[in-house]
């Protein structure tokens, strides 16, 4: 995946496009940039499916879904565009990588937060 900075000087944006990675990878199979999901089901809410990243730090886990919120009861915004790409976008909408990273996806593309 290519990474970039976007602008020049203070202000400038870490960005790397992402890549859909096959339904139901494992995670030995995923990159840093690359998205998936995870299903054994229909996608809605009584189903067992999650989207899995792996962020541009090379971290990998598994969003926070309507039927599996985080610790404060939160869930991630995934809304899938007809090029199967994916967007994760703010406000209150970013992913944070147990590694630090701290961004978001906009049509696949991982934009680092300001």
């Amino acid at each position: 995946m290519a990474a970039t900075k976007s602008g020049s000087g203070e202000g400038s944006r870490f960005l790397m496009q992402g890549r859909r990675a096959p339904d139901d990878s494992s995670i030995s199979e995923l990159y840093p940039g690359d998205y998936c999901l995870w299903t054994s089901g229909e996608e809605n809410d009584n189903a067992p499916w999650q989207w899995v990243v792996c962020t541009p730090d090379g971290r990998t886990f598994g969003l926070a879904m309507p039927h599996m919120p985080d610790k404060n009861g939160q869930h991630h915004r995934v809304e899938v565009h007809e090029d199967r790409t994916i967007s994760v976008m703010p406000p209150g909408n970013s992913i944070l990588s147990p590694g630090g990273w701290h961004g978001y996806l906009d049509h696949g593309v991982w934009v680092e937060a300001e």
